[in-house]
C-alpha cells in the first residue's frame, strides 16, 4: 500500500469525505455533475475549472460503466488533491440514451501527484462489485458507503 501511495485503509477512505457526499431524489445528468463539482469547490476551494474538465470528458467519453453506476472525472488533472465526490440519486438518471445511473462517483487526482493514480486500482473493486454498488445505493448514507467500501478494501489490507 505505501508504494502505491496508501499507507492503510483510512488513507484511502480519507478520499471519501462526508462534505463531497449528496443524496438527491431525482437530477439531470448535467445537475448531477453540476452538483458533484460544486461540493467539492465548497469543501475544497477548487475553481470552476473542475466541471469545465469534467464536461470536457463527458464529450469525450461517456462515464457510464453500466447498472447504476458512472464515475465522471476530469480530462485533465486540475486539482491540487484527490478525492471522490459520492451523488446518490433515489431515481435513476438518464446518464445516456436509456443508461441509467443511480450513483455516481466524481473522481479527481491530484496533478501532482503520481502515487495517487493508484486510487484507480482501489475504485476498481468497486466498479467490478455490482452487489457492494447495490448496497451503497439500498442505504444511501455517508455511514453505509464508507462501511461497503471498507469491506472492500479491508480484503486488500489482510492478503
Amino acid at each position: 500500500l505505501a508504494m502505491n501511495g496508501y499507507q492503510n485503509l483510512s488513507d484511502i477512505l480519507n478520499k471519501f469525505h462526508r462534505s463531497t457526499f449528496v443524496v438527491v431524489e431525482s437530477i439531470s445528468k448535467k445537475g448531477a455533475l453540476q452538483l458533484l463539482c460544486e461540493k467539492a469547490k465548497d469543501a475544497f476551494g477548487i475553481d470552476d475549472s473542475l466541471y469545465e474538465q469534467v464536461s470536457k470528458h463527458e464529450q469525450v467519453i461517456n462515464s457510464y460503466f453500466g447498472d447504476n453506476l458512472a464515475v465522471p472525472h476530469p480530462e485533465e488533472l486540475c486539482t491540487d488533491l484527490t478525492f471522490v465526490a459520492v451523488l446518490i440519486s433515489k431515481k435513476p438518471i438518464d446518464w445516456d440514451s436509456g443508461k441509467h445511473v443511480r450513483l455516481g462517483l466524481l473522481v479527481s487526482i491530484a496533478k501532482n501527484n503520481k502515487k495517487a493514480y493508484n486510487l484507480w486500482g482501489y475504485l476498481s473493486m468497486l466498479i467490478s462489485d455490482q452487489k457492494s454498488v447495490e448496497k451503497i445505493i439500498r442505504t444511501p448514507t455517508y455511514e453505509n458507503m464508507i462501511k461497503v467500501l471498507s469491506d472492500i478494501f479491508q480484503s486488500v489490507l489482510t492478503r
